[in-house]
C-alpha cells in the first residue's frame, strides 16, 4: 500500500510536467533517505511497497537530489501535473496535531474537534503547511511556551501559519515579518482570515527595536539562523525565549554555537524525522 510522507508544499509548474525521482532502498534507509530528501528540496514523498518515490519540479532538481544519496537504485521520469495534482490532493486529510490545534485543507469542510484550534493549509502557496516536521514542532513548541499576553515576533512568516498559530493561542501581541513579496501576500490573507491582530510588515528583524520580544521564532534555514543569532538576541527581552527550527538534527552544533556567542543557552531540543527544533532563552 502507498502511503503519503509529510508534504511541504505543492508545486507551481510550467509546461504541464513535474518530475518523479524513484528510489529502492532497504527499510533501515528509509528514515534518513526521507529527511535527505526534504533537505534537498522535494516537493512531496510518497512510500510505495519497498521504495519511496519523490516528487520535484524539473528534472535537473530530480537528477542532482539522487546524484547526492547514498542509495539504491533509482530513476527519474516526468509525469502530467494533473496526475500529481489529483494524488497529492487525495493525500490531504484533516489531523490532529499536539493538544489544541486541528489542521485541515482549505477546501475541507470538517469542524475543529471541540477545544482545538482550526488552522487551515493552502499547499502551494509561500511555504509551511503544518504538515513538514520543522512546522510541526514549531507547532508543539508554541503550545508549550505562548501563554497570553506575550509579545511573539516570526521572523520568516512564509504562509504566515505558525504566526497564526501564536496569536490564536492567546499572545498579547503577534509581529510577523518576512522578505518574499509571495510569502507576504499569502500571509497577509491568512492573517486577514484566521487572526487579523497579527502585524505584518516586508521586511528583515532590524526593523524590529531592541528588546521587543518575549519570544522569537524563527522556522528558516541553519545559516539564516546562524546570520541572524545577534539580531535575535537584540530583539529579546532579557529572559525571552527563541524557538527555532527549519535545519537537519546534524546542524544542531553549528547553531548553538552561533547562539550561544550572543548570550543565549538551549533549554531543549527536540528532533522528528532527522530535523530539529531548538528551544533557547536569554538568561
Amino acid at each position: 500500500m502507498a502511503s503519503w510522507r509529510r508534504t511541504p508544499s505543492a508545486p507551481r509548474l510550467q509546461g504541464g510536467l513535474m518530475y518523479a525521482l524513484e528510489i529502492r532502498c532497504r527499510p533501515a534507509d528509509r528514515e534518513r533517505l526521507i529527511a535527505e530528501l526534504w533537505e534537498r528540496g522535494t516537493l512531496g514523498i510518497l512510500e510505495v511497497g519497498p521504495g519511496l518515490i519523490a516528487y520535484f519540479a524539473s528534472e535537473s532538481e530530480a537528477l542532482t537530489a539522487a546524484q547526492g544519496l547514498a542509495a539504491g537504485s533509482f530513476r527519474v521520469s516526468p509525469v502530467p501535473e494533473n496526475d500529481w495534482a489529483v494524488r497529492w490532493r487525495e493525500g490531504w486529510r484533516p489531523f490532529e496535531l499536539g493538544a489544541k490545534f486541528f489542521l485541515a485543507p482549505e477546501w475541507d469542510r470538517e469542524p475543529a474537534p471541540s477545544g482545538r484550534i482550526r488552522l487551515s493549509l493552502r499547499p502551494g502557496r509561500a511555504c509551511g503547511t503544518g504538515l513538514h516536521p520543522c512546522t510541526r514542532l514549531c507547532l508543539e513548541l508554541l503550545e508549550e511556551h505562548v501563554t497570553p499576553g506575550l509579545v511573539v515576533v516570526d521572523v520568516g512568516t512564509g504562509s504566515g501559519l505558525l504566526a497564526a498559530a501564536a496569536a490564536l493561542l492567546g499572545a498579547g501581541r503577534t509581529i510577523a515579518c518576512d522578505l518574499a513579496d509571495e510569502a507576504i501576500a499569502e500571509a497577509r490573507e491568512r492573517f486577514q482570515r484566521e487572526a487579523p491582530s497579527v502585524l505584518l510588515f516586508q521586511g528583515s528583524l532590524r526593523a524590529v527595536r531592541p528588546q521587543t520580544a518575549d519570544l522569537v521564532l524563527a522556522n528558516i534555514s541553519a545559516a539564516a539562523v546562524v546570520q541572524l543569532a545577534p539580531e535575535i538576541k537584540r530583539v529579546a527581552k532579557p529572559g525571552g525565549v527563541a524557538v527555532l527550527s527549519g535545519f537537519p538534527a546534524r546542524a544542531q552544533k553549528t547553531v548553538l554555537a552561533a547562539l550561544g556567542t550572543v548570550g543565549f543557552r538551549c533549554r531543549q531540543a527536540r528532533e522528528l524525522e532527522g530535523w530539529q527544533a531548538l528551544v533557547c532563552y536569554t538568561p
